[in-house]
């Protein structure tokens, strides 16, 4: 139950409930996010919306609306458009975290390329091992496990595929779960992710990317382990005007879908799983903190409906440069950024059709071919002997 934090230039160890009763504040400039686009008040700011996504999904018990020490104040004078929050550190950090994800969720006026549906902006090196770690769990592994402890198993997984395991023995050992039990298990060829699920389901354990490591912890850790994360839905949700001649969103529809068709046992309409939708300047995403499973179970829907609804991967799809894109079902989104790179970017320019190479080669073709009959007919002997014949007959007047 310890805590780390930064004060008079060291670094403090301490309790967790000491560490919770030192807040600062802290002054953070969201001009961008909280300007509204409305043609009869020009230069209107939204504060409530962020700062209801902000309270609700980063630590909501820490805030002084559930009884928290937390508390968040917008600030508007003249050009000025901030918010003050006063909190512990890390709640600080997790703050500029989502602030960071809503900026990089918003659109460009006119850009349809494709995105993915997860938006993650943190480009730390502790958040790039961390990606490479779930990217690694894709690999395939080998198990041939006869009597071996679990503990062994586990390890050997993690070795094949190259990341670095943490086994959190003292919160197993509280629920009466033994890593030396035997283990028998035969599969060659499968993913590690498939791998640690068929090895770890059974005993009620589950894994989770924490900390630059493959966490090993029991299945309702993890389950109370909530991560919050932002979804760009601009390519999802349904547009409409309101009498203003402002362009909307539907976003209650998908909210609806998301909590009624997948894990509809989470705790969705109350408590830390509410789903908060923001939209401004933009931005036209969804933000909750939700179990790590949950997530992924998310961003396969989204992406799903993207790829139906998506008006630039269906352009993709008439290209053909959408094959191989979908991977055992879902889509791939290392080949969905390539494609985009190559096509989409491309498309969107005016002169796109010279830029295409089969189209250049075809132009060019045809050129040659329309010059070469051209100079042909011109250089028949036959035919010039009868344009000079035509020019050297006298012109004869009636």
């Amino acid at each position: 139950q310890l805590a780390f934090l930064v004060a008079n230039e060291t670094l403090l160890v301490t309790t967790s409930q000491s560490a919770a009763d030192m807040l600062e504040t802290r002054i953070y400039d969201v001009s961008d996010l909280v300007l509204t686009r409305d043609a009869k008040v020009p230069g209107r700011a939204d504060f409530t919306s962020l700062m209801n996504v902000i309270s609700t999904c980063v630590q909501p018990d820490s805030w002084e609306n559930l009884s928290g020490s937390g508390s968040i104040m917008p600030i508007s004078s003249g050009a000025l458009r901030s918010i003050a929050v006063r909190q512990m550190q890390d709640v600080h950090d997790q703050v500029a975290r989502i602030l960071a994800d809503l900026r990089k969720a918003r659109r460009s006026p006119g850009d349809d390329s494709v995105r993915d549906v997860l938006v993650r902006s943190d480009r730390s090196p502790a958040a790039l091992r961390e990606t490479a770690i779930r990217d690694a769990l894709d690999k395939l592994v080998s198990v041939d496990a006869k009597e071996r402890p679990l503990s062994e198993a586990i390890s050997d997984v993690a070795n094949q595929i190259g990341v670095p395991v943490f086994i959190d023995r003292r919160k197993v050992a509280e629920e009466g779960i033994s890593l030396d039990a035997p283990t028998t298990f035969h599969h060659q060829e499968m993913t590690a992710r498939s791998a640690l699920a068929i090895l770890l389901k059974p005993r009620q354990l589950a894994w989770i990317v924490k900390n630059e490591l493959l966490f090993i912890t029991t299945s309702a850790s993890v389950a109370d382990s909530m991560v919050t994360r932002v979804y760009d839905v601009s390519d999802i949700a349904t547009r409409f005007r309101d009498e203003r001649g402002n362009t909307l969103y539907d976003l209650t529809s998908l909210m609806n879908a998301i909590t009624t068709t997948i894990e509809p046992d989470s705790d969705w309409g109350n408590g830390p799983g509410v789903i908060m939708p923001y939209r401004s300047g933009g931005i036209v995403a969804l933000t909750f903190p939700q179990a790590i499973k949950v997530h992924e179970a998310v961003a396969r829907f989204l992406t799903e409906l993207v790829t139906c609804v998506s008006p630039a991967v269906r352009r993709l799809i008439r290209k053909n440069i959408y094959r191989q894109m979908v991977v055992c079902g879902e889509r791939d989104p290392r080949l969905i950024r390539g494609a985009t790179r190559s096509s989409v970017g491309t498309t969107n320019s005016r002169w796109s059709f010279f830029r295409n190479w089969r189209a250049t080669r075809t132009a060019i073709s045809l050129f040659h071919r329309i010059a070469f009959r051209a100079l042909s007919r011109w250089r028949t002997p036959g035919l010039a002997v009868k344009r000079r014949a035509k020019l050297a007959r006298p012109c004869t007047t009636s």
